[in-house]
């Protein structure tokens, strides 16, 4: 996983996010190295604070697997 400087949805949670790229420039990315794509995400995002009980280790295993899906 590549990270970045939060963006502003972001900064508030942490400092850095995740690298996302649109589909657009997965060429870009993929053949030429693209590392101008290395930059906070601009478009429309929602961050959402996880409630505290459902954060756990994962070993225990506390959120069932089938429930990954709600957080996309």
């Amino acid at each position: 996983m590549l990270m970045t400087d939060a963006n502003p949805a972001i900064e508030r949670f942490h400092d850095r996010m995740p690298v996302i790229l649109a589909k657009r420039h997965f060429d870009q990315w993929l053949i030429d190295g693209g590392t101008e794509l290395l930059v906070p995400y601009t478009g429309e995002i929602q961050a959402v604070c996880v409630a505290e009980p459902r954060v756990k280790a994962v070993k225990e295993k506390s959120v069932p697997s089938d429930s990954q899906g709600e957080l996309f």
